[in-house]
């Protein structure tokens, strides 16, 4: 092409003028040098980049370089929105997000006023079961199981020690999570992603929702049993092994009496 062949570099300000808007995201990130953080931050960029985004990225080691990329960031409106990773921010902060009308993501912090995607009705247990229906299927059961196995979505919903999140792209759920909590040890269960979205780190996503969660509610510690798909996106987000050994499943399940 006759812009390869000179050269031809897209200017972002003349894109921004056409547009009416920068098109871009802003990943305000806490401690770079982190794996976990490094895991979050490159599947960010991978979705954003599909879905057409410019990023900005900003690594933050001090609560003045904080405030320092906050400040450049919102009154230039250079964003059309700001993910937070790992990030903690207080009142005041958030409030001026919304004076400056710039949408905020937290991730990995619980964050007043920001809204997490927790499922908290029948139609939720319903889409986490599809999901992980589809994701198991890897490991040869039937995708029916999970409808089995939660016929029951609202004793799941009344159950205080039981969380389920679920990730979605656009309106379609992709990726979910379960925390459940007993005499302060919180097992992380049922992590899946429909294998068309498998490889943009959603996994590690919902994870570290559900296990912020089981500390938010009080566990002292978080356990998980890992897949061999599964056990690297553990162990890059911190998680450490303790034993092995071999689990035996029978599909399809015998039947009931």
């Amino acid at each position: 092409m006759i812009v390869d062949r000179l050269g031809f570099r897209p200017s972002h300000a003349a894109t921004t003028l056409v547009r009416g808007t920068p098109r871009t995201v802003a990943v305000v990130v806490a401690h770079m040098t982190r794996p976990s953080t490094v895991v979050r931050v490159a599947s960010a960029l991978a979705v954003l980049a599909e879905e057409g985004y410019d990023a900005i990225v900003c690594n933050v080691d001090t609560p003045r370089e904080r405030d320092r990329h906050l400040e450049t960031l919102l009154p230039t409106h250079r964003a059309d929105g700001v993910l937070a990773i790992s990030l903690p921010l207080c009142r005041e902060q958030l409030a001026q997000f919304g004076r400056a009308g710039v949408t905020l993501v937290s991730v990995d912090t619980i964050t007043p006023g920001v809204p997490q995607t927790i499922v908290d009705d029948v139609a939720g247990v319903r889409r986490f079961c599809a999901v992980n229906g589809e994701a198991y299927g890897t490991y040869g059961m039937p995708s029916d199981s999970m409808d089995d196995l939660f016929d029951r979505p609202d004793v799941v919903l009344a159950d205080p020690a039981a969380h389920i999140v679920v990730a979605r792209r656009g309106e379609e759920a992709v990726a979910t999570a379960m925390i459940f909590e007993s005499d302060g040890v919180a097992s992380v269960q049922w992590v899946g992603t429909v294998p068309a979205a498998r490889g943009l780190g959603l996994g590690a996503v919902v994870t570290t929702a559900v296990t912020n969660l089981a500390f938010a509610h009080g566990a002292a510690s978080v356990t998980l049993q890992a897949s061999p798909m599964g056990e690297p996106v553990y162990l890059a987000l911190g998680y450490e092994p303790l034993f092995r050994y071999t689990e035996y499943v029978r599909w399809p399940r015998p039947p009931r009496d």
